[in-house]
């Protein structure tokens, strides 16, 4: 007993306990944020295959994803919407020639189609009308 109470006392014993758990809830952090950029592509890839509402919303800001598909590159685009009974922040994939990323700005029209199933889907149809 005595021996137990020595080594969690110890200042080695308990930094290296901190580091661990920062360690562990970094690693929890960083592979869900990567489950949620996965769902993002998921629907942006399969939005002509899925059922759902298409309408006009005003981009607030993007964020570029560092992935290609072809000869676009991905942004996450976010917007508010009204799905239901309130206004909500939401955010999806859209593909931006390169030629094109400088007309970006906040205010443009997305077009963006929104499925209310279990798991709510999201995507960007259209960016330059």
């Amino acid at each position: 007993m005595n021996i137990l109470v020595n080594v969690m006392s110890d200042p080695f014993f308990i930094s290296g306990l901190i580091i661990t758990l920062v360690g562990l809830w970094f690693a929890v952090v960083s592979f869900r944020q990567y489950g949620i950029q996965t769902r993002l592509l998921r629907d942006w890839v399969s939005r002509e295959e899925w059922v759902g509402e298409i309408t006009h919303v005003p981009l607030e800001s993007w964020l570029r994803t560092g992935t290609t598909r072809g000869e676009y590159y991905l942004y996450e685009c976010y917007f508010f919407a009204n799905f239901g009974t309130k206004r909500k922040k939401y955010r999806a994939n859209a593909a931006v020639k390169p030629n094109e990323i400088h007309k970006l700005k906040k205010g443009l029209t997305l077009t963006i189609k929104y499925s209310d199933d279990k798991s709510p889907r999201v995507a960007v149809m259209s960016v330059f009308d």
